[in-house]
């Protein structure tokens, strides 16, 4: 009698189970007056840069110099409590022209004349996360750089969601802010419209014969982490893990045993030991005893290539307390290091830098120090103390 209780309640929850629902987190397309952005460099406007009217958006304003970091920040936090998935998408607007010198003025324009030096904006923009609104951070986020779309908008990534990383979840507050190094001085220079950022409630359950609790992957060095969990099961002999590199056509690559029958949570997990460059779409197969199967919903991972590993970070800089010199191993390839003071002000910087890099920092002044290690599209820092 226990047991029949048992299938019956399973079967119950089988019935009324709910499926994965999309949350929007945050939306912005500038219509409104006060935009929930902090910045003193971007402004809305409502005039296309191409001319035409089609709705507000967001742009810098570059007065003369070059080389000009330009970033905003979304005052409003995101929280990201019950997601197991988080996304993020905007579109763009670069310009392309020509640095015209006329009779001592210095012109920039569309057009190309004889005393003219073409200036494109392809400088990447930098997508960061904070847990405090004080430490920002680029590390996990990765996407494919617009960098030939001139005089149109362009959704970045190609139109495909951006996935960010897996310690943003169960988080009551995100910050977020974009940074774009303006590489000259044109006030239409570069532009942005359309951010949303959204997610998929943990409340999702999957068309299994089990109930799956959630199903989800983060990119961890050189490998693929896949984890999933079952609130009960019946008949479970297996779970097989298929990967695809167009999210259409699976192919196996492992497979991990079932429990058989529980009704308890378990938790599972798979390494993909072997990833491939690009996006890689995942999914598992249950199969009952019985040859039953069904599939679970698809999960998408950017991996960037193989780099070397520091226990997850960028870079490693040690000792933290020195007199003579500071070692810095990078697991970046052509880094840029960058070394601040307490202040915020540059006392070295070195570009294209290999594995190992030694700092010379017995003429520093004695005080704290930060090293700021990047590749354009992630970015962290650490510190130490010059005695």
């Amino acid at each position: 009698m226990k047991q029949l209780y048992t299938l019956i309640s399973f079967l119950l929850l089988l019935a009324f189970s709910v499926q994965a629902q999309e949350v929007t987190l945050y939306e912005q397309n500038f219509n409104s007056t006060t935009p929930e952005i902090q910045t003193a460099t971007w402004v809305v406007d409502t005039q296309y840069p191409n001319g035409t009217t089609g709705g507000a958006y967001f742009r810098t304003r570059v007065s003369t110099s070059i080389s000009n970091i330009k970033q905003f920040t979304v005052t409003k936090t995101v929280s990201t409590i019950g997601m197991v998935g988080l996304m993020a998408t905007w579109k763009e607007y670069r310009t392309q022209n020509w640095r015209h010198n006329d009779a001592n003025r210095t012109i920039l324009r569309e057009r190309q004349n004889g005393h003219s030096t073409k200036i494109d904006n392809i400088n990447p923009i930098v997508l960061e996360y904070s847990l405090d609104g004080v430490n920002f951070s680029s590390k996990g986020i990765n996407f494919t750089q617009n960098t030939s779309n001139f005089f149109t908008w362009a959704s970045v990534n190609k139109g495909q969601p951006i996935f960010l990383p897996w310690d943003l979840m169960n988080q009551e507050k995100v910050y977020f802010r974009w940074t774009i190094t303006v590489n000259a001085a044109n006030a239409d220079y570069y532009a942005l419209d359309d951010i949303r950022i959204w997610g998929e409630s943990d409340q999702e359950m999957g068309t299994l014969p089990v109930e799956l609790v959630y199903f989800k992957g983060a990119v961890q060095g050189n490998n693929a982490k896949l984890s999933w969990a079952t609130e009960q099961e019946l008949d479970n002999e297996k779970f097989v893990v298929e990967r695809s590199l167009d999210g259409q056509s699976f192919s196996k690559i492992g497979e991990v045993k079932g429990n058989g029958n529980s009704v308890t949570r378990l938790y599972y997990s798979f390494t993909d030991t072997n990833p491939v460059e690009g996006t890689s779409y995942y999914r598992l197969r249950q199969i009952d005893f019985s040859g039953a199967e069904e599939v679970s919903n698809v999960i998408a991972l950017q991996f960037m290539g193989r780099q070397r590993s520091l226990n997850g970070d960028l870079a490693k800089v040690y000792p933290t307390i020195a007199t003579d010199e500071v070692n810095v191993s990078l697991a970046l390839n052509n880094a840029q290091v960058t070394v601040m003071d307490a202040n915020g002000r540059q006392v070295a910087q070195y570009s294209n830098a290999g594995h190992h890099l030694v700092l010379p920092v017995s003429q520093l002044q004695r005080g704290m120090y930060f090293v700021t290690v990047t590749d354009g599209a992630q970015r962290q820092t650490q510190r130490f103390v010059k005695q």
